[in-house]
C-alpha cells in the first residue's frame, strides 16, 4: 500500500519548531534563573526570560501541533489552517 502523503512547508515547519524549541528554552531558563539566583538579584531577568518564553512556546506548540495532525492526516486539519511562510507574500 502506497500513500503519497503532502509535505509539510518547509519554513513554516522550520519557524515552528524554532519557537517551540526557543519557547521551551526560554521558560526553562527563566525558571531556573528565577528560583535559584536570589542572591544574585535577577529575578527580573528570570521573570523576563518566563514571558518570552510563553509568548514563544504558545504560537510554536500550535504550529507544531497543526503540522503533524495535518501530516497524519487526521480528518480536519490541513496545512491550509496554518499561518504560512513558505507563500512569499509576508517578502517586501
Amino acid at each position: 500500500m502506497n500513500i503519497r502523503r503532502r509535505l509539510p512547508p518547509p519554513k513554516t515547519t522550520l519557524a515552528a519548531i524554532l519557537f517551540l524549541i526557543g519557547g521551551i528554552t526560554c521558560i526553562s531558563l527563566g525558571v531556573y534563573f528565577y528560583l535559584t539566583e536570589k542572591h544574585k538579584n535577577v529575578e527580573d531577568r528570570g521573570l523576563a526570560l518566563v514571558v518570552l518564553g510563553v509568548i514563544m512556546f504558545l504560537p510554536g506548540s500550535y504550529s507544531s501541533f497543526m503540522i503533524f495532525a495535518s501530516f497524519r492526516e487526521w480528518p480536519g486539519y490541513d496545512y491550509s489552517q496554518i499561518p504560512s511562510y513558505d507563500d512569499g507574500s509576508w517578502v517586501i
